[in-house]
C-alpha cells in the first residue's frame, strides 16, 4: 500500500522525496488518492468505510473489486465513478467528472491514459497504453494505443 501512495505523490510531484511527502498532507489530490486506495481494498470492512469517506469528502465512488495500478494522479478529485470490475494500468491521470465502467461492463485502462473531464468510458472495452481522452467524450469501443479520442 505504501509504495502504491509513493507513486501517486510521485505522480503528482514528479518525485516523492521527503519535500514531496510533505507538500502531499496538504494536497487534496493525494488525499483523494489515499482514499481510492483503500477502497479499491479487497478487505470489505476497509473498502465499505473508505468508501463512504469517499463519498462523502469528495464524491467519488471506487466500486469493490477494482483494480488500480500504481501512479494515479487525480488532479481536481471530485465527482468521479470507477466500477467495481474496472482494470486500472500505472500512471493513470483521471479528471473531475468521470465515469468508468458500469452495468455494461468494465474497461481496462493499459498505462498512461488520459481521461479529461465529465467522460465516460463503459463497456469491456480496452483503452490502450498513453490514449487520451478528451473532455465530455462518450467511449463505448476500444482504442489502440497513443489515440487521442474525442466524442
Amino acid at each position: 500500500m505504501f509504495a502504491l501512495i509513493r507513486s501517486d505523490i510521485r505522480a503528482v510531484y514528479g518525485n516523492a522525496g521527503f519535500k514531496s511527502v510533505l507538500k502531499s498532507l496538504l494536497n487534496p489530490s493525494i488525499h483523494a488518492s489515499l482514499l481510492v486506495r483503500l477502497a479499491a481494498s479487497k478487505n470489505k470492512l476497509v473498502h465499505i468505510l473508505s468508501r463512504n469517506l469517499l463519498i462523502a469528502k469528495h464524491s467519488i465512488d471506487v466500486g469493490y473489486g477494482a483494480s488500480i495500478e500504481a501512479g494515479l494522479h487525480l488532479p481536481h478529485p471530485v465527482s468521479i465513478v470507477i466500477g467495481s470490475g474496472s482494470v486500472i494500468g500505472k500512471n493513470l491521470t483521471l479528471y473531475q467528472g468521470c465515469t468508468i465502467g458500469n452495468k455494461r461492463g468494465y474497461p481496462t485502462l493499459q498505462d498512461g491514459v488520459t481521461i479529461y473531464p465529465n467522460s465516460v468510458v463503459v463497456g469491456n472495452v480496452t483503452i490502450g497504453a498513453h490514449a487520451v481522452i478528451g473532455a465530455n467524450s462518450f467511449v463505448d469501443r476500444s482504442l489502440p494505443p497513443e489515440t487521442t479520442y474525442r466524442g
